[in-house]
């Protein structure tokens, strides 16, 4: 029998020591077990490693009606080897639920590029085996890699973990500095700095003024909030990054010039 729904029956039994057989009404309830599950919403299986964030899961195919109870005390949802923070019931109509949980914070994830990708599992407590499960995406806010000193020292190479936004827009040059940088960090700079993205976000290139006061040790201190990640998902805290030195730095030359003997008095 291949029909999703209830299907009642009788049972007989016939047996020589009685005159008359027994019967036994029953029912059963056929459902599909090819769960589905997947993220609704424009971002889809996507959240911050850090802050919670309500995401909805779309699972069809999903036997709860009738079994009384919370939805928390029958489903299990974690997100790789963490539970989640809640899980609540939002809808169930057409064999179709829709949950909404609170994803834990990804703390021993391993991020590259500025995200990790983990399993969203969602399972029966009562029976693990009956289980789907998706790919789901943490996004950590941007951090800075590296800053180093360009070779003739008037430059400096900002390296991001990841393609950034800018929130609020790009400005043009010293005004770019002044909304990213701390007031301390762009004295450093001198005075008509610039600074400027590469086409793909993911490094600041700046030009120092000629009265730059900035050496390696020095620290630059990063603005909070003026960066995210490409989704903007996730934006940065205040943060600092000690400059390196050059990696190739020119060695000015040096010319001694004067007589070419002298007097031993």
């Amino acid at each position: 029998m291949n029909t999703i729904g209830k299907s009642a029956g009788t049972l007989t039994i016939s047996s020589p020591a009685r005159l008359l057989p027994v019967a036994l009404m029953f029912q059963v309830d056929f459902f599909d077990s090819s769960f589905s599950l997947e993220c609704a919403g424009i971002l889809g299986c996507q959240s911050p490693a850090r802050g919670a964030n309500n995401l909805n899961l779309t699972v069809t195919n999903l036997p709860i009606v009738g079994m009384g109870g919370q939805v928390s005390d029958m489903l299990a949802v974690h997100f790789g080897s963490n539970m989640a923070a809640s899980v609540t019931l939002l809808s169930f109509t057409d064999n179709v639920a829709v949950l909404t949980v609170v994803p834990p914070e990804c703390q021993i994830c391993t991020f590259i590029q500025g995200s990790a990708t983990i399993r969203l599992t969602v399972a029966f407590r009562s029976d693990p085996s009956i289980s789907v499960s998706v790919d789901h995406t943490y996004w950590r806010a941007p951090r800075v890699l590296s800053a180093a000193l360009g070779s003739l020292a008037t430059t400096i190479m900002v390296e991001m973990d990841q393609s950034i936004h800018r929130i609020g827009g790009v400005r043009e040059g010293i005004n770019e500095c002044s909304h990213i940088f701390g007031a301390q960090t762009r004295i450093l700079f001198g005075l008509k700095s610039t600074c400027s993205w590469t086409t793909d976000s993911t490094s600041l290139h700046i030009n120092l003024g000629a009265d730059t006061s900035i050496m390696p040790g020095h620290s630059l201190v990063f603005k909070a909030g003026v960066m995210a990640t490409a989704n903007v998902l996730a934006a940065n805290e205040q943060m600092s990054q000690q400059l390196d030195a050059p990696d190739f730095p020119i060695q000015p030359p040096v010319v001694v010039e004067g007589a070419s003997t002298l007097d031993m008095c």
